[in-house]
């Protein structure tokens, strides 16, 4: 499938167009899009480069992780080598994530555990017993903010 149009005109497309497409292929709404793309730009170094634009950018990443399409694939909607695709790819993945650089990814600055002591287990994780063997002895010390657990149990044994 040869598009006639390229990445940044497609995307264009879609985020002006009909609500429902950028919905479609995206599963997210154009305003939220837009504004994820303002936040990875603004706070998290996601830069454009001289062929490809920040929205296009996590165009690629977001339509690669929700609709679940290869590299090929997505090249060939984005009407961009699978070299291009991948780099877009990781670069907004390293904005989100942060992993090879020292300030913050979004992810570390909106993903927070409710309590972050870990003084009580999750009920789903009390009642569940393919989780609670790995918990139930483990024990958080609060003046050295450590864990410890006094062996670690062996899921084939159950």
């Amino acid at each position: 499938m040869t598009s006639s149009q390229k990445g940044q005109a497609w995307m264009n497309e879609v985020l002006n167009g009909n609500p429902i497409g950028c919905v479609n292929a995206f599963r997210i709404h154009s305003n939220v899009f837009m504004k994820l793309c303002g936040e990875l730009e603004a706070k998290y170094g996601l830069k454009s480069s001289d062929r490809i634009s920040v929205v296009e950018n996590l165009g690629i990443f977001v339509y690669t992780l929700a609709l679940g399409v290869s590299n090929r694939n997505v090249g060939e909607r984005f009407q961009r080598s699978g070299e291009t695709i991948s780099r877009a790819f990781h670069d907004v993945l390293e904005a989100i994530t942060a992993r090879g650089n020292s300030c913050r990814g979004l992810a570390r600055d909106i993903i927070w555990p409710k309590d972050p002591t870990f003084q009580s287990t999750p009920h789903q994780i009390l009642n569940d017993t393919r989780y609670m063997p790995y918990f139930k002895f483990v024990k958080y010390d609060n003046s050295d903010k450590s864990y410890s657990s006094p062996y670690t149990p062996n899921p084939l044994s159950s």
